[in-house]
């Protein structure tokens, strides 16, 4: 194979200095790491308590077993083997963290969780710590007592809750608590876990109905409140029209909502609209809010919200109503502080998810947001402060909405930057998401709006979350990144989340552990569920503790540690900037490396680069991370920042290595068998992954890339997030030395000439309907989100730029090649271990 010279257009940097003779073939591969780790999982079930085999790649196929310990889809720790002292953690350099995505989704093939209903008494609990009774609870004295595996108090068993213990020690009514077997379940919570209702602290105009604070709020069904901008800019780019109709199709569809699930409008310009449904009207009475300080919510809550099972005439009126009503709007006024505050109203005594959709700034009411001056501070000192709020309003207003248990998702549709960093404050600190359309345009943009909210009502949301982890003794949690509220008791507080999203919680030493026995994490996750129903999700993990560092290195997680340095780094941007986090990051994977070197390969020559097993991948997704969008230099938008850090945030663990490297592949090489869904099994096999990168592709070759995004019910899914157009898509690259024959097959046409980056692939050919099958897979595991394909010619069409820069492995996006990457990371080691000094400034970072 002839590769292919890295186009000029690609903007990166040079090693400087003096080039070390790596042979690329010879940098650790992600596709080769991944294949391997895929074969050992194929063909046998991991078994969560298992002590020969490491951990299964989160990007890997595989089905789990729980004998006690949490499933690493739920919960993943940056080491198996957790340093026995705070001076072995500091010299092995390894984070000490889990990653927690508590209701990521399992596979069919695995065992549900169980569900617990422990009575009126609630769970059983140690009565100093608090933590719950597990797996690794130990039982004594006949099984009278219990001792907390955590804190280590020994307790009396209830006498509803005592069980004789066997010979071995076991409790005999084992098999009928699954709490004491699984380390993942659902307890059923009474009264004292409903969440208390928040003190009242806005204008008694709109709270005045709530009772006294040291109530309970009753767990009820989600309600979701639409809230959207009908002033002129929205509904003259034609986004209001296609918002009315996408809700329609979904909210009035034939397809069964979930149960007790309801809905509510709200519209806003320089006023706000609620509307309030009536069992004696087909069409809902529109109530106006015009005092704009002093917002309220005029529709009691009964009104306010219907099921759209048993409401469809209704919400098609509604919708209707809306698109009709403001169709020739002239209101160029947007009071969008109100509008959110008058959400807040109406969701405020029941918790719930708000669905936003904004176009420009706000400019009319309380707290309107001044456009910012992006140009002249890009790049000086004073840039870190773009990744912030400018109005601490608008923060304030977040954290009530957490606090509250209501989780903000914002469209936002602009024709003019919109400064998400005040506005996404609303997201961020919620646990929602964030959806970015600018320039929106209906025939581009509106099947990806459809197909964006088709995918939120597809997943099963939870709302009014609270946090609370707790270690072994000796251990203590030290710090969490993710998008939520941490509360004065150190709960970590969401308005709502799902199964893609995940936080981080950093651990440290209170004391030196002992070396025999294991440490413990336990995450307490009370959530309401869909349904109405309160519950607190119990993650249980033991980890062994180690006292030499091969051990700490040996049972590496390199996609925990990938996570953990990704979501630290978005954290930081609003303190730091980009630069000096960029550097510090390098500086600090670099240490860990040499730390290893110095611990486990200390007789080998300076000039070898020797990795850890392991984390060897961690230079290849490192560089990922830095060619992020939300941290990569160049001109970029801090609008296209903001939402791209906001899905970093909130990303499980295996979305992040996908979405960090993403995946290639050759399709000119495809077998007949690959990417055809097996008759019996549905599934798809696709072929291994081509290393993203000019030096392994062919001029005659055929190339599909994407951002990858995990599911853990097949192998192996593409997709692109492209900001620079708005649409979720998928790039297809054609050599300009291909043939003929693929041509005809791909596109029904000889000639390269032919085709534009829009062309649709030939119908009913094998290598056609090969790719629309990746396509379409994805597309279904993805809820329906439905993935353009674009084509991109070689040097022929400008949407190549956006295929390059895709190419993680190439020198693009304002960084270097893998291969100068890891010369760079291997000269600092190098310079290290010559002067016995350790790499860069790093530790001015608290964190790092």
């Amino acid at each position: 194979m002839s590769p292919i010279k890295q186009p000029p257009h690609s903007a990166g940097r040079r090693l400087v200095g003096l080039r070390t003779a790596i042979d690329p073939n010879q940098i650790p591969s992600v596709p080769e790491v991944s294949l391997e780790d895929q074969f050992v999982w194929s063909s046998q079930p991991f078994y969560t308590c298992d002590t020969q085999h490491t951990i299964p790649l989160s990007t890997s196929v595989y089905n789990t077993v729980d004998q006690g310990n949490s499933s690493p889809r739920f919960i993943r720790a940056t080491t198996y083997a957790f340093p026995h002292s705070s001076d072995l953690a500091s010299t092995c350099e390894l984070p000490l963290a889990a990653i927690v995505q508590p209701f990521s989704r399992q596979r069919a093939e695995e065992s549900a969780i169980p569900v617990v209903d422990p009575g009126p008494d609630g769970p059983l609990r140690c009565s100093e710590c608090r933590g719950y009774v597990n797996p690794w609870t130990v039982w004594t004295l006949s099984g009278n007592h219990w001792v907390c595996n955590l804190c280590g108090t020994e307790s009396m068993v209830p006498q509803n809750y005592f069980s004789p213990l066997d010979p071995n020690g076991r409790r005999v009514d084992l098999q009928n608590r699954p709490e004491l077997r699984h380390g993942t379940v659902d307890f059923i919570v009474p009264k004292e876990y409903w969440a208390p209702k928040p003190a009242p602290n806005m204008d008694d105009s709109f709270i005045q109905s709530i009772p006294p604070s040291a109530e309970r709020r009753k767990p009820d069904c989600l309600r979701t409140l639409f809230v959207i901008d009908v002033s002129m800019p929205s509904v003259a780019c034609g986004a209001v029209g296609d918002i009315c109709d996408s809700l329609r199709s979904l909210l009035c569809s034939d397809e069964p909502t979930r149960a007790g699930w309801r809905v509510g409008f709200l519209t806003f310009s320089s006023s706000l609209h609620f509307y309030e449904f009536s069992s004696d009207k087909t069409q809902p009475s529109i109530l106006v809010v015009s005092d704009l300080d002093d917002v309220f919510c005029p529709v009691q809550a009964d009104h306010a919200y219907v099921e759209p099972r048993s409401h469809r005439t209704e919400i098609e009126a509604t919708l209707s109503l809306i698109k009709n009503q403001f169709a020739d709007a002239y209101d160029d006024r947007r009071a969008t502080f109100s509008a959110f505050s008058g959400a807040l109203a109406s969701l405020a005594e029941s918790g719930g998810q708000v669905i936003a959709f904004t176009s420009e700034l706000a400019n009319y009411g309380p707290q309107p947001l001044p456009r910012r001056d992006e140009v002249s501070i890009v790049g000086t000192d004073k840039e870190r402060h773009l990744f912030t709020s400018q109005n601490e309003a608008w923060s304030m207003l977040g954290t009530e909405f957490a606090e509250r248990g209501i989780g903000v998702t914002l469209f936002a549709l602009p024709n003019q930057p919109c400064d998400l960093s005040t506005l996404g404050t609303l997201s961020s600190v919620t646990g929602g998401d964030i959806f970015y359309h600018p320039r929106y345009q209906p025939p581009r943009d509106a099947p990806t709006l459809l197909s964006q909210l088709q995918q939120l009502f597809g997943r099963d949301t939870l709302y009014d979350i609270r946090i609370h982890t707790r270690v072994s003794s000796g251990l203590r949690v030290t710090g969490c990144y993710g998008s939520f509220v941490e509360s004065v008791t150190e709960d970590l507080v969401i308005g709502s989340m799902d199964s893609e999203k995940s936080i981080c919680i950093n651990l440290a030493h209170d004391k030196q552990l002992d070396a025999r026995k294991d440490v413990y994490l336990q995450c307490a996750v009370l959530y309401t569920s869909s349904i109405g129903q309160r519950r607190v999700r119990l993650l249980n993990l033991a980890l062994g503790t180690a006292s030499l560092a091969h051990n700490v290195y040996r049972f590496g997680d390199v996609h925990a540690v990938v996570t953990y340095f990704a979501k630290m780094a978005v954290h930081s941007t609003p303190s730091k900037g980009l630069m000096p986090i960029k550097e510090a990051f390098t500086d600090r994977c670099a240490s860990l490396l040499l730390a290893y070197r110095r611990q486990c390969a200390a007789s080998t020559l300076p000039t070898q680069l020797i990795l850890p097993e392991s984390l060897k991948l961690l230079p290849i997704y490192g560089l990922g991370i830095l060619k992020d969008l939300s941290l990569r230099g160049g001109s970029i938008s801090y609008d296209v920042r903001t939402c791209a850090a906001q899905k970093l945030r909130t990303m499980g663990v295996a979305s992040t290595a996908e979405h960090l490297y993403p995946s290639m592949f050759a399709i000119h090489a495809l077998d007949q068998d690959d990417a055809r869904k097996h008759p019996s099994t549905g599934w798809i096999p696709l072929p291994i992954p081509t290393r993203p990168s000019y030096l392994f592709m062919e001029s005659s070759g055929v190339y599909l890339i994407g951002k990858c995004f995990h599911c853990p019910n097949h192998a192996l899914f593409v997709e692109r997030v492209h900001y620079s157009d708005n649409n979720i898509i998928s790039i297809l690259w054609v050599g300009s030395a291909v043939t003929p024959e693929l041509l005809q097959d791909l596109f029904g046409t000889t000639s390269i000439e032919a085709i534009s980056p829009t062309s649709p692939l030939q119908p009913g050919s094998l290598v056609g309907s090969q790719v629309e099958n990746i396509l379409a897979v994805l597309e279904n595991r993805r809820g329906g989100l439905k993935i353009p394909l674009r084509i991109a010619r070689q040097d022929r069409d400008a949407i190549e730029i956006e295929f390059s820069n895709m190419l993680v492995e190439d020198q693009n996006n304002d960084a270097m090649s893998s291969t100068d990457y890891i010369c760079h990371v291997h000269k600092l080691i190098n310079t290290a271990l010559n002067s016995n000094t350790s790499i860069g400034g790093y530790n001015f970072w608290t964190g790092w």
